[in-house]
């Protein structure tokens, strides 16, 4: 862990502009910035703060007078002008741009840099002169008044739980028994939130978890209120429980379906949960840390500074190999106004700030055995974070292969293309289909999206090894894979060394666009099929432009077995129908497996009515 902070802060050294007292790093790239040009140099306050932590900690010659120069630095690009203002308190992403001229401000950095400034103050404010350590406490101050203007719901998991240590540890701090009492309160709200239901808003989240924990963890630390403590230790517990309960030992991932995930596997980018895992567990799990070049940045960076808390039960589920179980937990469905980053002025019907009165809740089913782990959730929007069907397992060479479905708008995901379906065990019955929401990000509505390619995307990657593939009785070879046609009805084969695959298609259209012929590709140890719903010459489209748009599959993960005509004969002998006869929707089934989805495109408020499940006797069914 030392050798990896001192790394943090190497990497700070490196990219330290001494003109402008902060980091200088490649601007990020996502909705609030997509405006800065490709490849543009900014200077991130929230990294800066965390180079300034890690400064303190290597305290080498001058590590102490460059943090003080950084946080100086830090506090005076704090919005502080109008206390009355939803941005007082608020800092911009870059120092180059104003807080008051940002067109969407992500309100979230309020509660990342107020942590940062707290832990810095706890462990190590007695470094500070009394000028420095009174800008501190006023920057925080100010950061905890935006958190509390705020009052974001406490369904959003993961900024809840980061502002109510803010607002606590502030409200100590600065002795303002006002903000103690809010935050108090935002305790006890947090805790009836996250105990009314069996499963979490941001459900089996590899970045959010950590970030949840992370909060947590430094409640636990540095809060000294003794009743918010223990229920936010009481949380932390229950945090703990849905990772172990997910945590697929063999190939060391968290299994799927993720709410919100930045990378396809854990391993890919271990980051605060990661780290977290690797020091409750006293080292018994770990990660490899040192392949992605980020983690040379600051993204495991609080897991460095935090002691956590393990329950028993969670520890020994988390190094428990031999695990073959299916775990069904529901999420409680969102049913009030959500502030995603930024003030909601007006809800827009089809974003993620809006009201939806009869949610059709969250049912996570996630299959762990001791070769793989898959997991699929019974309905979700298509956004980037979304893992919405994701199987995993470790190929001959150790590395992690994977499967998982996307719907993609040329090669990014698309928030409209909506996901169903229906698991048991290693079978998951699964559909997708258009609705009338948003684009690229759940936040911002779309009307019209201008694509070559809107479609069902299928992945298949074994890592570099090798594995053979069949299209019903005919074997796949990569040259002409790009050739074969997928059809209703057929099957395509996968026969990995270490796992086998198989994916029947059972309903492929859209009117009335022409084109949408299936496409596979194969080179070897990665197969990649594509179902479009609109593929050719780039072209505008409205959602209201298809009268219907529908596609349904059917795939199953097994263990190699001895018999693979006999495991072929198993899944044939599985009979699976889409009834479409009433025009309006889709009946899908297999076995006790069915649901319903809309053959036209809907607007998204519509869905609870538009879409339908078999009942099923393990709801609810939870930690």
């Amino acid at each position: 862990m030392e050798a990896r902070l001192t790394r943090m802060a190497d990497y700070g050294d490196t990219h330290f502009d001494p003109d402008w007292s902060l980091l200088k790093l490649p601007a990020y790239r996502n909705v609030h910035t997509e405006h800065l040009p490709a490849n543009s140099m900014r200077h991130p306050i929230r990294e800066s703060l965390y180079y300034a932590l890690s400064l303190l900690e290597r305290d080498g010659d001058g590590d102490v007078e460059r943090a003080r120069t950084i946080i100086l630095k830090v506090t005076s690009l704090q919005s502080s002008i109008d206390p009355s203002s939803a941005l007082y308190g608020l800092w911009n992403y870059f120092a180059e741009e104003s807080t008051e001229d940002w067109p969407h401000p992500d309100l979230n950095w309020a509660d990342f840099n107020g942590m940062t400034l707290l832990l810095i103050w706890h462990l190590h404010g007695d470094r500070f002169d009394e000028s420095t350590a009174l800008l501190i406490r006023e920057s925080i101050y100010r950061a905890a008044c935006c958190i509390r203007r705020r009052n974001v719901t406490m369904a959003y998991t993961n900024i809840a739980i980061k502002g109510t240590f803010v607002t606590l540890a502030a409200a100590e701090l600065l002795g303002d028994m006002s903000l103690m009492g809010y935050a108090v309160d935002r305790a006890k709200r947090l805790h009836a939130e996250i105990f009314k239901t069996a499963c979490f808003s941001e459900y089996n989240s590899p970045a959010y978890v950590g970030v949840s924990l992370g909060g947590l963890t430094a409640v636990d630390n540095f809060v000294l209120h003794e009743p918010s403590r223990v229920l936010c230790q009481e949380i932390q517990h229950r945090f703990w429980m849905h990772v172990a309960k997910h945590f697929h030992v063999p190939t060391c991932e968290l299994a799927g379906p993720h709410s919100r995930a930045y990378s396809t596997r854990l391993n890919d980018a271990p980051l605060l949960l990661g780290t977290l895992m690797v020091k409750a567990t006293s080292g018994d799990l770990d990660f490899d840390f040192s392949h992605n070049q980020h983690e040379e940045g600051f993204d495991a960076f609080y897991g460095y500074f935090l002691k956590p808390d393990l329950p028993p039960t969670a520890r020994e589920l988390l190094l428990n190999a031999n695990r073959t179980e299916t775990v069904v937990e529901v999420a409680d469905p969102r049913d009030t106004i959500y502030s995603w980053w930024r003030p909601v002025v007006q809800p827009d019907t089809r974003d993620g700030s809006a009201r939806v009165t009869t949610p059709i809740p969250a049912r996570i089913t996630t299959h762990l055995n001791p070769d793989f782990a898959l997991g699929s959730v019974n309905l979700m929007d298509g956004w980037e974070q979304r893992q919405n069907l994701i199987g995993y397992w470790k190929n001959r060479h150790g590395r992690i292969g994977y499967v998982r479905q996307r719907y993609l708008h040329d090669d990014r995901p698309c928030c409209s293309g909506y996901f169903a379906s229906v698991q048991q065990d290693g079978i998951v019955l699964a559909a997708n289909f258009l609705v009338q929401y948003c684009d690229h990000h759940v936040s911002i509505p779309a009307d019209e999206i201008t694509a070559e390619f809107l479609g069902t995307v299928i992945e298949v990657d074994n890592e570099g090894e090798q594995f053979d593939v069949w299209l019903d009785d005919h074997a796949l070879l990569p040259a002409e894979a790009n050739q074969a046609i997928w059809q209703p009805g057929q099957h395509i084969w996968l026969r990995l060394p270490t796992i086998w695959i198989a994916l029947r298609l059972l309903a492929h259209e859209a009117r009335p666009t022409t084109g949408i012929t299936p496409q596979l590709s194969f080179d070897g140890s990665r197969l990649e099929v594509r179902l479009p719903h609109y593929h050719g010459a780039q072209k505008t489209l409205s959602w209201t432009d298809f009268e219907r748009t529908h596609t349904s599959f059917a795939l199953w993960m097994a263990s190699p077995q001895a018999d693979w005509d006999r495991w072929q004969e198993g899944v044939l002998c599985q009979q699976s129908q889409v009834d479409c006869q009433n025009q309006r929707d889709a009946k899908v089934s297999m076995g006790k497996m069915m649901f319903s989805v809309p053959l036209a495109v809907v607007p998204r408020e519509n869905l609870p009515e538009s879409v339908h499940f078999q009942p099923t006797s393990d709801e609810g069914c939870g930690i």
